[in-house]
């Protein structure tokens, strides 16, 4: 059975309008909240302060693949129905024509631009992923300020990794753990 092409151009739409109430959404999720703030450290928070850290990365990374693998897959359709559509009807030199006469380059294009965000999103959760997995392997310390300190450390490089991808190579989840020992130093910046 072949789709005509307005059902393909529909169907596009209907992908981008899921993936934007999707994104519109993601910020209502009650399992999104803030990734926690260092406390003044006082004895056992250092561990308690990782454990948290862990739990939300851990949120985070579950919801951002999901929402990232929807706008992905939702941007795979728009950009293929697109492509098969073809341009429509030329002639018309109203705003409303030229849209009509484009509307297959303008579907692929808002399908490439989701492809984008979602990769983004995917990136961002094999970050979360990766401090999610350094916060739990600072659980094993036995030191409760060089867990405190370490987790710290990894929050940061988290939140610069959001510019600069290098400084996630400084969370320890990103390559592969170790049995930490008591007298382990923060990860150092990337150069």
């Amino acid at each position: 059975m072949k789709a005509s092409r307005p059902t393909l151009v529909l169907l596009g739409i209907v992908c981008l309008v899921l993936a934007a109430v999707l994104l519109a959404a993601m910020h209502d999720w009650e399992y999104l909240r803030p990734m926690p703030l260092p406390l003044a450290y006082k004895a056992g928070v250092g561990r308690s302060y990782c454990q948290a850290i862990a739990e939300t990365a851990q949120d985070r990374s579950s919801q951002w693949l999901f929402v990232g693998a929807v706008v992905l897959l939702a941007g795979v359709i728009a950009t293929g129905c697109g492509a098969m559509i073809g341009p429509g009807a030329s002639g018309d030199q109203s705003v409303r024509g030229k849209l009509r006469e484009n509307r297959n380059a303008l579907l692929a294009l808002a399908g490439a631009l989701a492809l984008s965000l979602g990769y983004g999103l995917i990136q961002r959760s094999d970050a979360a992923t990766a401090l999610a997995a350094g916060a739990s392997a600072n659980l094993a310390l036995d030191d409760d300020l060089v867990a405190y300190k370490t987790c710290i450390m990894q929050r940061a490089n988290w939140l610069m990794g959001r510019a600069d991808h290098a400084w996630l190579d400084n969370l320890p989840g990103a390559q592969r753990l170790a049995v930490p020992s008591s007298s382990a130093a923060a990860p150092a910046a990337p150069q």
